[in-house]
């Protein structure tokens, strides 16, 4: 069946984002509409976010790494805390060079430590997908997970980065480097909102 086909009836949307709290707040913040309307809403989130999202509506799963850490369990107590600290550690923010710091980005993204994340989170969601049953997946996640892709659920990708995150283009300084950028900020949203509108557009006629 369908999403159109469902629309006279209440859908189980699964909602899951990137482990970060702007992440996870900018994708609670567009879903509760739906809410509002009478979905059944279920927030994957990682145990240090458990219990934010309940009181707002939503049903929570709750996911975590089979092996407790001492950094875990202090990040269970402040999770925005603990990012920025993590990222300060890594030198990706504070008062070091651009350069500096999108070096360490990639090699952060690259790196063992966040490939084994990518895989618990994977894994979460493939058993949410599997217990719930969802009609949706609503996530906010850099890329697509495998569990989503072969799961054959429909999925809606919301982006809450900057939008040069999506622009690879003369006079467009890369997404999170923190340079200015040549043209207007105007001029500079404009053309990077067209080119993700076309993106998604080619991929959506595929």
């Amino acid at each position: 069946m369908s999403i159109t086909d469902a629309a006279e009836r209440p859908l189980t949307i699964l909602v899951t984002a990137f482990n970060a709290v702007g992440h996870m707040n900018a994708v609670a913040g567009a879903t509760r509409a739906l809410m509002e309307r009478g979905h059944r809403m279920v927030f994957l989130v990682e145990k240090a976010f458990s219990e934010q999202f309940h009181p707002l509506g939503f049903e929570e799963h709750i996911y975590s790494s089979k092996e407790e850490k001492p950094q875990q369990q202090q990040q269970q107590q402040r999770s925005g805390e603990w990012l920025a600290e993590f990222l300060f550690e890594h030198k990706i923010i504070g008062p070091f060079s651009v350069e500096e710091k999108m070096v360490n980005l990639i090699e952060f993204f690259r790196g063992p430590e966040h490939l084994a994340e990518w895989t618990r989170y994977n894994e979460a969601v493939k058993e949410a997908l599997e217990l719930y049953k969802p009609d949706l997946v609503y996530y906010d996640y850099g890329a697509l997970v495998p569990a989503i892709y072969y799961s054959g659920v429909p999925w809606i990708k919301n982006y809450s980065v900057a939008p040069t995150f999506t622009c690879f283009t003369e006079g467009v300084p890369p997404g999170g480097s923190g340079k200015q950028e040549k043209q207007s900020s105007i001029s500079l949203l404009n053309h990077c909102l067209t080119i993700t509108f076309i993106t998604t557009r080619l991929f959506l006629d595929q």
